[in-house]
């Protein structure tokens, strides 16, 4: 069990994030630059929702869609939340899963641009902290399917 990374992922999560204006902000990217691993793989475990082509990679059809780094990651979801007027995640809990592992809960209220509908979702991100960086995020639509992901399903 690591507090230290729990703690990490409270940094990540402080509160209620609207990911259009975090996207939207250059300057907030850059500086959440040391926090991510060069590495970093981001996995997007929602494969009924295509995340369009910005430099994703999904080997087939039951594979999900996949970024490298976080130039990759920030391209994927400019992308995304173009259509997007907001895309709102607020923490609900943080559970610890192992040495590496984090998994946040959180509810979303995204509203799309077109029709103005907005859309509650209870998704997840599973996070593996390495050194004291983000070095893999899997992101879930679905809390049931990231609690057992994380292997934290009953």
């Amino acid at each position: 069990m690591s507090e230290k990374n729990v703690q990490f992922a409270q940094t990540l999560y402080p509160s209620e994030i609207d990911l259009v204006a975090v996207f939207a902000d250059t300057q907030l990217i850059e500086g959440l630059r040391p926090l991510i691993h060069p590495d970093l793989e981001a996995v997007f475990e929602a494969r009924n929702i295509p995340m369009g082509p910005a430099s994703i990679e999904s080997a087939g059809e039951a594979a999900q869609p996949t970024v490298t780094g976080l130039d990759g990651l920030v391209r994927a979801w400019r992308e995304w939340l173009s259509v997007w007027d907001a895309w709102v995640m607020t923490p609900t809990e943080f559970l610890d899963v192992d040495q590496e592992r984090v998994l946040v809960l959180m509810k979303v209220r995204a509203r799309s641009k077109t029709h103005q509908v907005e859309m509650p979702v209870e998704g997840a991100n599973l996070l593996t902290i390495r050194n004291g960086r983000l070095a893999r995020l899997e992101m879930f639509l679905d809390q049931a399917e990231a609690l057992e992901a994380a292997g934290l399903s009953e």
